[in-house]
C-alpha cells in the first residue's frame, strides 16, 4: 500500500531520533538561551554530558529526566588541553556505543569547540551516527553588543591560531578576535593571570597604528548581568588588567577609516 503522507513523515521523525549522538549548544545565556528544539532533543537522551561554566545548566538538564554528567570534571589543572578535549570525546563514544547521548556545550557547537571537532571525527571512525543541533554563539552576541552589522565583511580569528598563521591582516575590513584570554596558554588553567598579550600587540602594531582603538566585548552570561565592554589603544594592550579577561572577551579591532 502507498504511505499516506502523514506516514512518511512519522516514519522521517523516528529515523531522526535514532541518532546514536545529540550534539547541541545552550547559547551564551544557559538555559535562557537554550532552543526548544535542543531541550526536546535532549529529552530523548538517555545520558547527557554538560559542558559549561554555569551549575544552573546542568540542575536544568537534570530536570529533564535524563541521567546528566558534569563533563567539566574532566579537567585538572595543568594539563595539556587536547588531551582533556580527546577524554570527554572518548567518554561520549563508549556511552554511545550502547544508549542514546548528548553533548551540550557553552555557545554553539561548531564554533571553537574543539571537544565537538574530535567528537565528530571519532563518531565517523566509530560508525555512529551524530546529529548537531543549531545554537547562539559567541559571535551572535558580540555583533549584537557592538550593534554593528558585520555580514557583509568579516576577518575572525581565534587568537592561538591566528599567531601561528600569521595571516595578512586587511586593515579595512572588521577584526575579530576569540579567546584572547587563553592566547598562549596550551593547558587548563585556574585564572588567566599568566596570559601574555604583546605577541598580540606586536601582530597588531604591523597593520594598525598605535592609537588606533580597540575594543573587548564581555557579552553577558546572565540575564541579571549587562554585558561589557573595553576601549584601549593597540599601544595599551598589554598593560590591560588581566581581571578583565575572566570573562574571556572577544577583541574588536574595527577597520582604519579614510585610507
Amino acid at each position: 500500500m502507498k504511505k499516506t503522507i502523514c506516514e512518511t513523515n512519522t516514519s522521517e521523525t523516528n529515523h531522526q531520533e535514532t541518532s546514536d549522538i545529540i550534539l547541541a549548544g545552550s547559547g551564551i545565556m544557559g538555559a535562557m538561551q537554550m532552543t526548544r528544539e535542543t531541550e526536546a532533543k535532549l529529552k530523548t537522551c538517555d545520558i547527557v554530558y554538560v559542558l559549561h561554566y554555569d551549575n544552573s545548566l546542568y540542575k536544568f538538564v537534570e530536570s529533564l529526566g535524563v541521567k546528566t554528567v558534569d563533563a567539566s570534571e574532566f579537567y585538572k589543572d595543568g594539563q595539556d588541553r587536547t588531551e582533556v578535549y580527546r577524554r570527554i570525546a572518548d567518554s561520549i563514544i563508549q556511552d554511545a556505543k550502547i544508549q542514546q547521548v548528548g553533548f551540550l556545550v557553552h555557545g554553539h557547537p561548531l564554533f571553537i569547540v574543539s571537544t565537538s571537532e574530535y567528537l565528530i571525527q571519532e563518531a565517523k571512525n566509530s560508525g555512529l551516527k551524530l546529529e548537531i543541533l543549531p545554537a547562539v554563539s559567541s559571535l551572535d552576541t558580540v555583533i549584537t553588543d557592538l550593534q554593528l552589522d558585520l555580514g557583509y565583511a568579516l576577518q575572525l580569528y581565534e587568537a592561538n591560531f591566528m599567531l601561528n598563521m600569521n595571516p595578512k591582516i586587511d586593515n579595512k575590513v572588521p577584526l575579530l578576535i576569540f579567546q584572547v584570554a587563553v592566547l598562549g596558554l596550551f593547558s587548563v588553567q585556574k585564572s588567566y593571570q599568566d596570559v601574555d598579550l604583546h605577541p598580540l600587540q606586536e601582530f597588531l602594531l604591523k597593520y594598525y597604528p598605535a592609537t588606533h582603538v580597540i575594543t573587548f566585548v564581555l557579552s553577558s552570561k546572565h540575564v541579571l548581568v549587562s554585558s561589557d565592554k573595553l576601549e584601549v589603544k593597540v599601544e595599551e594592550l598589554d598593560k590591560i588588567n588581566v581581571d578583565f579577561l575572566e570573562g574571556r572577551p572577544t577583541l574588536y579591532i574595527p577597520p582604519i577609516e579614510g585610507e
